[in-house]
């Protein structure tokens, strides 16, 4: 079965640690991010505000005393402020996707490059172990995911948050008595969302990660396709890729159930409420001006219920990205190549002399290749070795290379420890012909140059 497993994957993070760890990357774009929040509260206002409008327009049906003409005259600038209060939401809320647009890409196009770079420091042993559509998937499924979370997600969640706050805040002020009930829908929602997010968090990480596998697998298969149909292994190939698609498809429904059901839940939770509400308040408010008060109070149930919904919704796509992120960031914190000594020789001309004393290696530990191998090349000698595949041939020089370091031993090269020697001298002292031909996407002079 060909690999399609990544390894050296890290332990699961909590997806908070992701998100803060995420957050720092708005760094590269302060001035973008501080007129963002202004815009979001700029947008939250105008909106909670023109929810509270209905309190004197309700309470004004009610008034008497004054006349026709007065009362048409309040209408029409309680009307006028309602008209402005939308209007200055509607060009707040363009501003904030707008200037969050512009955000994450300066964001992407910084994580692309920090991830270009870290993979360019990775060990060869990296790319051996994971194939190459499993790493094309973090520049595709998982950056996506990210940006997608940088410019939707977490505009919407910061909008829905700031919003639930100030009409919290607007419940109070209207009427303690009334968000006593609210307390009781808050704590039963908090409940809700706790648990599909536990269960949609893990499920996301399997998601990603199976992702990345199916992806890998296509790709090897893809690329051999040629070897599979002169053996007639199609059927084989068939029957492999069935475990890691089904494994995909379990964790995407698992994922995608969890977060469905939220949403159905806390609509028939505001709904009840909202009954409940209605009954009480015409029971315990009395008074001048409780119909507004209600009626207020009413819509900022429903604004409530709309923002929690709206939080919910979005832990579909949150926990997608967070889950991609999290892959991204197992990169970047992948240990690199191991740098030179602190005490490294330069190489000023090689001879050529090489000599393997006692060298253990093997690329998995407890499966030894290479055991107390011992070669000794002078300068100027042609050395043939033979051997049948596996039998450690290409190891000899990935060793030699320092693509890989021996376990035990030591390789000397004019008598020099390789460990010693810097390894960009070291690589650039040693001519290899691979057996698989690279053609970069350049120019034949370039392609002939880079070799």
């Amino acid at each position: 079965m060909a690999r399609v497993e990544l390894r050296n994957y890290r332990r699961a993070q909590s997806p908070l640690h992701t998100l803060f760890r995420l957050f720092r990357y708005f760094r590269h774009c302060r001035v973008l991010l501080i007129c963002a929040v202004a815009s979001i509260l700029a947008y939250v206002a105008c909106t909670i505000g023109a929810s509270y409008c209905m309190r004197p327009l309700t309470n004004l049906l009610k008034e008497s005393g004054i006349t026709p003409n007065e009362t048409y005259a309040k209408y029409l600038s309680l009307l006028a402020g309602l008209g402005t209060l939308y209007f200055l939401s509607a060009v707040t809320n363009y501003l904030l996707n707008r200037l969050m647009l512009e955000t994450s890409t300066v964001i992407m196009r910084e994580l692309r490059a920090e991830l270009f770079a870290r993979m360019q420091k990775l060990p060869i042993s990296y790319f051996d172990a994971n194939t190459n559509g499993s790493l094309m998937s973090y520049y595709t499924n998982d950056i996506e995911a990210t940006n997608e979370l940088l410019q939707h997600s977490i505009t919407q969640m910061l909008i829905s948050v700031t919003s639930l706050t100030g009409t919290i805040a607007m419940m109070l002020v209207l009427s303690m008595r009334l968000f006593a009930i609210m307390v009781v829908l808050g704590a039963i929602v908090l409940l809700v969302v706790r648990i599909t997010t536990k269960i949609s968090s893990h499920s996301y990480r399997a998601q990603q990660k199976n992702a990345a596998a199916v992806n890998g697998y296509i790709e090897e298969m893809i690329a051999g396709q040629r070897d599979i149909k002169v053996f007639t292994h199609e059927k084989q190939v068939m029957a492999d890729f069935e475990p890691i698609n089904d494994a995909l498809y379990s964790a995407s429904t698992t994922a995608t159930t969890a977060t469905s059901v939220v949403g159905p839940i806390l609509n028939n939770l505001s709904h009840m409420f909202y009954a409940i509400t209605c009954a009480v308040g015409t029971l315990w408010l009395t008074g001048e001006g409780t119909g507004g008060i209600l009626i207020t109070f009413l819509q900022y149930i429903r604004t409530f219920a709309d923002r929690v919904s709206q939080i919910a919704d979005q832990f579909n796509s949150i926990m997608l990205a967070l889950a991609g992120a999290e892959r991204v960031f197992s990169i970047l914190d992948h240990a690199s190549e191991r740098q030179d000594a602190s005490g490294s020789l330069a190489v000023e001309q090689v001879r050529g002399d090489l000599d393997f004393r006692h060298v253990h290696f093997g690329y998995v530990p407890g499966e030894p290749v290479l055991k107390d191998f011992n070669l000794t090349v002078k300068s100027g000698q042609k050395v043939a070795i033979v051997g049948a595949t596996g039998s450690g041939k290409t190891t000899l020089v990935n060793l030699l290379t320092r693509l890989y370091d021996i376990d035990s031993g030591e390789i000397l090269l004019d008598g020099q420890n390789i460990q010693d020697i810097p390894l960009s001298e070291l690589r650039r002292s040693i001519a290899i012909v691979l057996q698989d031909t690279v053609l970069f996407s350049d120019t034949i002079a370039a392609n002939i140059r880079y070799g």
